[in-house]
């Protein structure tokens, strides 16, 4: 559905402190390592300079950017990492793979540091 967006009842973003870039990155770095930072280009995605190598870029496996500014909603790497990708189109597993998924909170601080893009 196209509805929603940047409307009135954003509840669970409503107070939440987006990450900053250091943060997203530092995040990856740890949580991502070994398969898309240090080097590791797995699904052709590597994340150490990663605002270069997501903002505005074409996912592979949806028809969404990876990181589509203003729009975590939109956004491909959001919902790969919330699990919800299939709903988009996309295909795979959740990421982080072998890994424990992101919190909640980080999660929204994540879709606040989009939105905030």
């Amino acid at each position: 559905g196209g509805e929603g967006g940047m409307g009135g009842e954003g509840g669970m973003m409503a107070g939440v402190e987006p990450f900053t870039s250091a943060e997203v990155q530092s995040l990856y770095s740890s949580t991502c390592a070994g398969c898309h930072t240090n080097g590791g280009n797995s699904g052709n995605l590597n994340l150490d300079v990663h605002e270069a190598a997501t903002i505005s870029v074409a996912s592979g496996q949806s028809a969404l950017n990876l990181i589509e500014p203003g729009n975590a909603e939109e956004s491909y790497l959001y919902h790969k990492l919330a699990g919800t990708h299939a709903s988009v189109g996309g295909g795979g597993s959740q990421m982080p793979l072998g890994r424990a998924p992101w919190t909640e909170e980080q999660l929204e601080r994540y879709a606040a540091w989009i939105n905030s893009l």
